[in-house]
């Protein structure tokens, strides 16, 4: 009984504590996970338990949640539900309930579905399926009032700044309310219809929308979606400016869930629905990642219903994301999008014990009529709640048919409580031998139970599980090269690029290293070559642990090419263009090349990346979880996954290295080029940023020479500067179609031209030392006609 229910479980909600170290998740069958953060962040398995687990006496499927005043608010069918966050881990808890009025006629309660709360007033705001939103007094726990805002079921709710908050519906309509307003004429500020967009059009599916949420700190932008396409929308312009579309989902496919993360540093848009994947976007529409579905049927997700974001209290930066849907476990993902740990759910509620087991087994046991029980369920639960007992009822009578039938043929289903047992064949007949001690009298002399003589995984793993959770696509190739490759971007040789090789041992003892695999990416991950390589000495140690190569790899006829033909082809793609990689040495000393100093970029030996491990070379794989927050080389090592994490973490701090090295070329001291790394602040290492994210930097002169790309650009910045100055906003001319610009006074900023630097006597002179020669020069002149009017005066 428990892997029936815990088959079917959802995670529908989230929410974070106040004080940012719990994520507690709402299930559908009426229970509350807690999860610790600092457990999740630290944990080095890729596996981890919940680390407490409680019960909400409620009888119904929790829709949604939010954190106001100290307590937990919780969205069921009928009511609100109120915990305090100090009850959490207390055997008794202080649970109060907030009933719903019925204000149209309707067969059952209307349900809560979304759960909103204004910063300046103490008020929450329940969206529920009837239209209505409830207001509630986060004080005395009291309804206030209920309005008709839609007419049909809300299915989100969006804070939109201090004062006003976004609803979107099935019936197709978007609106932003001021609570402001008076509440007897209480109407809508704006209000926006996707579904007349023919853009944004979708006839197989419809005009309703699933999903609406603002902007945190800029409210004029928001995203809406459902029936009609994802887009982006501008709250001034009153229409969309960007559509959100995926390559590899279904044309049938639509949001669920949607948040802006990431929003002080690079704002990005992500959302999840009727699929397993998280999608990403950038502002201009770019498609930045989308996670691939776990193929074991008990962490594989088939719908994304809750997207949260795990605080970092020590950074100050946006950490990783924790996905939840109809799945029996809890996925953490990256910033980037590798899913690198799952949240393993709790046991306990889905034991022979709980209610809703004891009460099927009685239902199917009863030899009552069972349109009784559907009759007594529909008027106690509702219409919602019998459709997924009925399918629970469903499937536990069938597989209690096939057990019968199956006994009947005599054949024997090994139960996963059993003890493993194998068979053994001789001239009598298979027999079936126990492995357990003290079992060697269990089979009487003669007995004979048969058995099959090849029995299939799926037959044994997770065999409550629903057909639809066992047969699903298989995806061929790793999952995380899709992270940290950026979809939708040049996919040829480009001026940098990424370079990984694996080795085999040669020599006495395999102590030397020969070249068995090179990889090589371009800047934005895509393969350019990946070949095995077949040395010229023999193999004494294939190192296939570390290295992954087998002597299948290597044998006549094989994969495998020669030495010479792949140091040709890599040494004309290295030529002339900047080469990156980790300890990169050693990979052009096993392909007896050579490359320009200037043009090598080594993540090992670059200068921050050392203190962040006082003084040490990094390796690679502690360098991404730390950089990127990604493991990778799990066993084995692929050095195509190896030179796209090279290429990551390189791209991440790339003003930043290129600045310096363009000042130290310049000759400037290294106190200079130091203070330069401390101004320009590369955001992506977490533990190190100390101000605000929302504080601007101030980047010092020498900065801005470093960092002047005015050569390249000098025409369009005069011309878009000489727009600026005569008519106020730049012209749109000059701008990407696929960009989306905020405000006109922020590109006053770009359009001003770095600083000149003077040069005197073929010197380049600041400004202090210019004021110093002209004191200078003044002094001598006037010291030489004082000189002058003493002479003329003597004589």
């Amino acid at each position: 009984m428990a892997r029936y229910c815990l088959a079917h479980t959802a995670v529908q909600c989230s929410v974070v504590s106040p004080c940012e170290d719990y994520v507690v998740f709402g299930t559908n069958f009426g229970s509350l996970y807690a999860l610790a953060i600092d457990t999740l962040i630290n944990s080095p398995s890729s596996i981890v338990s919940t680390s407490s687990f409680f019960s909400v006496s409620c009888g119904y499927s929790v829709h949604c949640l939010l954190s106001k005043n100290g307590h937990i608010w919780i969205g069921v069918t009928g009511c609100v539900l109120v915990i305090p966050w100090a009850d959490i881990r207390s055997e008794k808890k202080d649970l109060k309930k907030i009933p719903l009025r019925m204000l149209q006629p309707a067969l059952e309660m209307p349900s809560v579905n979304s759960l909103l709360s204004v910063e300046i007033s103490n008020i929450i705001y329940a969206g529920c399926s009837d239209g209505y939103v409830n207001l509630i007094d986060a004080v005395d726990f009291t309804l206030l009032n209920a309005f008709k805002c839609h007419d049909q079921p809300i299915y989100s709710l969006s804070t939109a700044g201090p004062c006003e908050f976004l609803s979107c519906s099935e019936d197709g309509v978007s609106c932003f309310w001021d609570h402001r307003a008076s509440r007897e004429t209480w109407k809508p500020s704006l209000a926006f219809t996707p579904g007349d967009i023919p853009e944004l059009q979708r006839p197989c599916l419809g005009g309703w929308l699933t999903v609406g949420f603002v902007q945190s700190n800029d409210p004029d932008w928001f995203v809406l979606g459902g029936g009609p396409k994802l887009s982006l929308w501008n709250k001034r312009a009153g229409r969309p400016t960007v559509i959100l579309e995926s390559r590899e989902q279904s044309p049938r496919w639509y949001p669920l869930v949607g948040k802006f993360v990431n929003a002080q540093v690079d704002p990005k848009i992500v959302a999840g629905g009727t699929s397993g994947s998280l999608i990403a976007w950038d502002f201009s529409g770019d498609l930045l990642y989308e996670t691939c579905s776990q193929e074991d049927p008990s962490r594989r997700m088939t719908s994304i219903l809750t997207v949260i974001e795990v605080p970092r209290k020590e950074s100050g930066l946006a950490g990783p994301l924790l996905v939840g849907g109809l799945s029996p476990s809890i996925h953490l993902v990256s910033r980037i999008g590798y899913p690198s740990k799952h949240v393993k759910l709790a046991d306990e509620c889905f034991g022979d014990s709980c209610p809703l087991a004891v009460f099927l087994r009685n239902f199917i046991q009863s030899k009552l009529n069972p349109f009784h029980y559907q009759i007594l369920l529909l008027l106690i639960l509702g219409s919602h709640f019998l459709e997924r007992i009925l399918k629970f009822i469903s499937l536990i009578m069938v597989a209690n048919r096939q057990k019968r039938v199956k006994k009947a043929t005599g054949e024997v289903v090994a139960e996963t409580s059993k003890p493993k047992t194998l068979t053994r064949q001789g001239n009598e007949g298979p027999e079936l031998i126990s492995r357990e001690p003290g079992n060697s009298a269990s089979l009487e002399r003669g007995q004979v139970k048969f058995v099959k003589k090849k029995r299939l995984l799926e037959e044994t793993h997770l065999t409550a599980t629903p057909q639809a959770l066992t047969e699903f696509p298989r995806v061929d190739g790793d999952t995380t090269g899709r992270s940290l490759v950026k979809t939708k971007s040049f996919s040829g040789v480009t001026r940098t690029i990424a370079l990984d090789c694996e080795f085999v041992g040669v020599g006495f003892e395999g102590k030397d290293d020969a070249l068995a695999r090179v990889s090589v990416v371009n800047q934005f991950g895509h393969v350019i070559l990946d070949v095995y390589v077949r040395p010229k000495e023999r193999i004494t140690d294939y190192r296939t642990g570390v290295s992954g190569i087998t002597p299948r790899h290597m044998r006549q006829g094989g994969p495998a090419k020669s030495f010479d033909d792949v140091q040709a082809q890599v040494a004309e793609l290295c030529k002339g263009r900047i080469l990156v990689g980790h300890a990169i040495h050693n990979d052009l000393r096993v392909l007896m090349l050579s490359h320009p100093k200037k043009s090598i970029r080594d993540t090992s030996r670059y200068g921050p990346f050392k203190k962040l491990f006082k003084g040490r070379y990094p390796s690679l794989k502690a360098l991404s979880e730390h950089i990127l927050g990604v493991t990778i080389q799990h066993g084995a090592h692929d050095s195509v996954e190896d030179a796209r994490a090279t290429m990551r973490i390189y791209t991440m701090v790339k003003k930043v290295w290129e600045a310096q090295l363009k000042a130290r070329r310049a000759g400037k001291p290294a106190k200079e080029i130091q203070r330069l790394s401390q101004r320009l602040h590369f955001l992506s290492i977490p533990g190190k940023m100390t101000e605000p994210m929302n504080q601007k930097l101030d980047i010092t002169r020498l900065a801005k020479i470093a960092l002047d790309v005015k050569s390249e650009f000098a025409a369009m910045l005069e011309r878009l500067t000489n727009d600026i100055f005569q008519t106020g906003t730049p012209c749109d001319d000059y701008a990407p179609k696929n960009v989306v610009r905020r405000k006109p006074a922020t590109l006053t900023a770009f359009a001003r031209a770095p600083d000149q630097v003077t040069v005197i006597n073929g010197r380049k002179c600041s400004k202090h030392r210019q004021r110093f020669l002209e004191k200078r020069r003044r002094i001598r002149q006037r010291n030489s006609v004082f000189s002058s009017t003493k002479k003329s005066s003597l004589f």
